[in-house]
């Protein structure tokens, strides 16, 4: 009777850790998506006028997920093309030309924290995130051009949720806006001497750090951004989900002149659990 005893308190003890390891486990999210973005941009340090395009984006996310917090790092990169109308043909020193559209190369690269909250079907996490957006644009006028960048540098409080349809089925939200952010843009249409200066040598990654560099810290009365999500998200094994999601990200900038910019995009793609 002892050995038996002795025995099924073992196994108790055994399922015990068990379902304790189990319950403080991590599990790793990794997702590849692809899409398309349309952008409208309009920057009045150049033109009044906007510029739009449809562009391919590519994301790659990573997310640890324990049982009461989540962790999330998302970078993406998306090249633009973008023109306030279309091109058009003229003569210069007897030549025929055409004119030829803006380009804007983007990177974000965003991490996200949330502390987790069920509530029957859904699960909300409800947290911070630094979310940072950077472009590398060219300025096209007929047939010359002007390289400028953006920068920003965001602290937002950021949600998300998801609905739990059914086993297979889930819908998923998300959405954050900046109270803080530091913000770097060209201070003048044309190439200054702070400009030239941070572009005195050809390694990128140097350049980039100069121009943030330059920034600012700015607020609710002169920054705004507002960046909303929502997907479907339809599960095929125990491993593997497929992923459709709709994104819409907005900037305004007042400094030194005002800048408005819109993204709407669709994405699709596979989500590894492990």
């Amino acid at each position: 009777m002892r050995d038996r005893v002795s025995w099924e308190q073992e196994v108790a003890v055994v399922a015990w850790i068990a379902a304790l390891a189990h319950a403080d486990s991590t599990t790793h999210e990794f997702e590849a998506a692809a899409g398309a973005d349309l952008v409208t941009r309009t920057d009045w340090m150049f033109s009044p006028l906007p510029h739009d395009g449809i562009a391919p984006s590519v994301d790659l996310g990573w997310s640890p997920r324990g049982r009461r917090d989540a962790n999330v790092v998302r970078l993406s990169f998306t090249p633009a093309n973008i023109a306030s109308g279309p091109s058009w043909s003229f003569t210069w020193d007897g030549e025929t030309r055409e004119t030829f559209p803006s380009s804007a190369t983007m990177v974000d690269l965003q991490y996200a924290y949330g502390r987790r909250i069920d509530a029957g079907a859904w699960t909300v996490h409800v947290g911070a995130t630094s979310a940072n957006h950077f472009e590398n644009v060219v300025d096209a006028f007929a047939i010359n051009a002007v390289e400028t960048y953006f920068g920003v540098f965001e602290l937002a409080p950021r949600v998300e949720a998801r609905w739990k349809l059914s086993d297979r089925h889930t819908i998923e939200l998300e959405g954050w806006t900046p109270l803080l952010a530091w913000v770097a843009r060209n201070p003048y249409p044309m190439h200054n001497g702070e400009h030239i200066w941070n572009t005195r040598d050809n390694q990128p990654v140097f350049i980039i750090f100069r121009y943030i560099g330059d920034g600012r810290l700015q607020t609710l009365d002169t920054y705004q951004a507002v960046h909303l999500r929502t997907g479907y998200a339809l599960r095929l094994s125990n491993r593997f989900t497929a992923l459709a999601r709709v994104r819409v990200d907005g900037f305004h900038d007042k400094v030194p002149w005002p800048l408005a910019e819109w993204q709407a995009g669709l994405d699709l793609g596979l989500r590894g659990t492990f």
